[in-house]
């Protein structure tokens, strides 16, 4: 369990860091941040706004590895943490809610603050995840 824990918060870490860039691209218009992505290697550049297919594997590795930690705090934090992503894909999906929404309003704030909330609890949970995998009390 503290070797799943320790790569998927590696792994989680690493598409926070990639799709950093383009969520912040959306508040800032700012070049730099688009040449700072552009600077990533290319097995960095996932690119899309999260829930992204591989952000959404880890998510959900790192959720049930803390929901199944012997700590109660731990699994309710993955439960809530599974529980926005699984409303941020239903929701921000084609043909969802707040996506009908933006093609009628033409406003983009709700899709940024959904990508700007999904990328700090991607980069929570991975941060949790090796802070558990390196304390061995937490994680038997």
């Amino acid at each position: 369990m503290r070797w799943g824990l320790g790569v998927g918060g590696v792994l989680g870490l690493l598409c926070a860091v990639s799709t950093a860039p383009v969520v912040l691209y959306g508040f800032t218009r700012g070049a730099a941040v688009v040449d700072h992505y552009f600077g990533l290697p290319i097995w960095l550049q996932w690119g899309n706004l999260p829930p992204s297919g591989f952000g959404m594997i880890i998510v959900g590795g790192l959720c049930a590895l803390l929901l199944v930690s012997r700590r109660w705090l731990l699994a309710v934090f993955g439960a809530a943490v599974a529980a926005w992503f699984v409303y941020a894909d239903v929701t921000f999906s084609p043909g969802g809610h707040w996506i009908k929404q933006m093609e009628m309003s033409f406003t983009t704030t709700p899709y940024r603050i959904h990508a700007l909330v999904s990328l700090a609890l991607l980069l929570v949970i991975s941060l949790l995840a090796l802070l558990t995998a390196t304390r061995g009390e937490w994680s038997q």
